[in-house]
């Protein structure tokens, strides 16, 4: 009875063995490539490199890419405080009517406009300042908040009517559409 007893442990003690070593076994590597697998082994498998798409031609050399324009912006603006302000502003809308490629009357019509929209917005700049700056003391937080953020209200549509006028004179080109993307950067350079 003894031994009737002995082999069915020792039996499953080796299954239990068994199927902790088959658990331990580390798994199979995923099918290869089906490429991979039709080269011998001893063939190297090379990477293949993406088709590159076609070259766009060059832009006409009389107009700077976009990049150069918008660095040389901060750059411009950096030196903005030391600059005489007249010519910096002539420079800055002579760089722009060139980086938006337009004609010798669209330059002019741009920098008259240009003009007119700077100088509502430094206008609605200045209300806003002093409108802030005669709200009362006296003012509970949330009143003062609610009114600080009328006043910005004010301000912003102000500005945003100014920004139209501008708006309204580009066209569909991809410099355009990057100049009316980045306009509020631009009146903050110019201004």
């Amino acid at each position: 009875m003894r031994t009737s007893v002995l082999w069915p442990v020792i039996l499953g003690a080796a299954g239990i063995f068994a199927g902790a070593g088959l658990l331990r076994r580390p798994p199979a590597p995923a099918d290869p490539p089906r490429l991979a697998r039709t080269r011998p082994p001893s063939t190297p498998v090379r990477e293949e490199v993406p088709a590159r798409a076609p070259e766009r031609p060059v832009a006409s050399f009389t107009t700077p890419p976009p990049a150069p324009f918008w660095q040389g912006l901060g750059t411009r603006l950096e030196t903005r405080s030391t600059a005489d302000p007249e010519a910096y502003r002539q420079k800055m809308m002579s760089s722009t009517a060139e980086y938006l490629g337009l004609d010798p009357a669209g330059a002019d019509e741009f920098r008259s406009v240009a003009v007119l929209s700077l100088a509502a917005i430094r206008d609605a700049w200045k209300v806003r300042d002093a409108e802030v700056l005669g709200l009362s003391e006296f003012l509970e937080a949330g009143e003062r908040e609610r009114r600080e953020q009328e006043i910005q209200d004010r301000y912003e549509a102000a500005k945003r009517q100014a920004s139209d006028r501008l708006v309204s004179l580009l066209g569909t080109t991809a410099r355009h559409e990057e100049f009316r993307h980045r306009l509020g950067e631009w009146i903050d350079a110019v201004r």
